[in-house]
């Protein structure tokens, strides 16, 4: 996200075994020591584009741990509808685990595939008339963490980052929606 490329850090012996899980390499096979540290070292070097899946599935799940704190926890079966169109939205959801697919609004075609970290029904939040705009139906079993609107919305502002993520998320889904529309009706025209 900052752009890094490569991180370094001398890290406590103990580290050096789960540093090695996630990508980073070891700069010297024996510990080293500095009288004024007290605790012997291994240097390591991580090249960001080593880091590992479940590296990445862990620091996303992180990331939406620390969002939701202690909200309720909502369990969907799969096939089952988590939210339905029409309905009134007054909470968004944080995928914990699982994945969901938002359907069209009139095909009930699928348009977007959610996962781990993903949130949904936000947008019913901001709309004025706090209406949900389409079907999401769990295609796994989901475990989703529902945050209410209050909760939502102080932590976007406290937050000036979430709240770019946040429309930067908003934005890719519409897109993603709105091009998977146009290559359904060029299918239907032809």
């Amino acid at each position: 996200a900052n752009g890094m490329h490569y991180i370094g850090a001398p890290l406590n012996v103990p580290l050096s075994k789960l540093s090695r899980r996630i990508g980073a390499r070891p700069l010297t096979k024996a510990p080293l020591s500095m009288p004024h540290l007290h605790v012997p070292f291994i240097p390591f070097l991580l090249n960001v584009d080593d880091l590992n899946g479940t590296f990445m599935k862990f620091a996303r799940q992180n990331k939406a741990y620390n969002l939701i704190q202690s909200y309720e926890c909502m369990i969907f079966g799969k096939g089952e509808k988590v939210l339905k169109k029409g309905d009134i939205g007054d909470c968004a959801y944080v995928i914990v685990q699982g994945s969901a697919q938002i359907l069209h609004s009139i095909t009930s075609a699928p348009i977007a595939n959610l996962s781990e970290g993903d949130i949904f029904g936000e947008q019913a939040l901001f709309a004025a008339d706090n209406v949900q705009t389409a079907d999401i139906v769990a295609q796994s079993v989901l475990r989703v963490m529902v945050l209410p609107k209050a909760a939502v919305l102080a932590h976007l502002k406290n937050s000036p980052e979430s709240s770019l993520n946040l429309l930067r998320s908003m934005s890719t889904r519409l897109t993603s929606m709105l091009e998977g529309s146009q290559s359904r009706e060029v299918a239907f025209s032809g």
